[in-house]
């Protein structure tokens, strides 16, 4: 607010502006304007900068009693996902390995095709395609309840494949999904016993967003 004040002392011609730009609404547009244009061509501020000063200048007129000023912010770029390293990458595969042919199967979908959690546990089974050749998952709704195809690799096809054997040889269930929910294990006085974080099968790893999607 002070920068802004400074400013307006010093650079802004009232005559241009029209009116007093700490009295008048029309003014107080302008003014704002043209301190943004200060700000990116004077001061060289990047637009995260750029919006914090603006909303400072809003703060500033609210309590003047004008209200915020119709002045358009910066796009901010966004960031990509953050993703496992490949040492983190590395280190889930070989813990996959030593799990069961379900948990491989949902490692392996998340970690190769980019899958959320949500939209793998919501996989049915005629969701996946799997040929000699080629194998397909259809996510029929997700995020932003957006339909899409993922071709899977011949990793994830041997994997699901290895899995559906298993599913086979295991006594038949009603529930058409994928992956279904497991019964749990160690139960005390009715609660779940979850198993240790420091199992050699279950590594400090999680993914730090929705999905574990890494860029090939």
């Amino acid at each position: 607010m002070r920068l802004f004040c400074g400013w307006l002392a010093a650079e802004a011609d009232e005559r241009a502006l029209g009116a007093d730009p700490l009295a008048d609404l029309a003014a107080r547009d302008y003014a704002a304007r043209d301190f943004k244009r200060f700000l990116k061509s004077e001061r060289a501020l990047g637009p995260a900068s750029v919006n914090l000063a603006l909303a400072a200048v809003d703060h500033l007129y609210r309590q003047l009693g004008l209200g915020r000023a119709n002045v358009r912010r910066e796009s901010l770029p966004v960031a990509a996902p953050r993703a496992l390293s490949r040492d983190e990458q590395r280190a889930l595969l070989r813990a996959a390995e030593r799990a069961d042919a379900r948990d491989r199967a949902l490692v392996v979908l998340m970690l190769f095709a980019g899958l959320r959690i949500g939209e793998t546990v919501a996989l049915d089974v005629d969701d996946v395609t799997i040929s000699a050749r080629k194998g397909i998952v259809t996510i029929r709704a997700g995020k932003g309840d957006a339909y899409r195809e993922v071709a899977l690799n011949a990793l994830v096809r041997a994997v699901l494949e290895n899995g559906s054997r298993s599913a086979r040889a295991a006594p038949p269930t009603a529930s058409p999904r994928c992956f279904s929910a497991r019964r749990a294990r160690g139960s005390r006085r009715g609660r779940r016993t979850p198993r240790s974080a420091a199992s050699p099968a279950t590594p400090a790893l999680s993914c730090r967003r929705t999905c574990c999607a890494t860029r090939a």
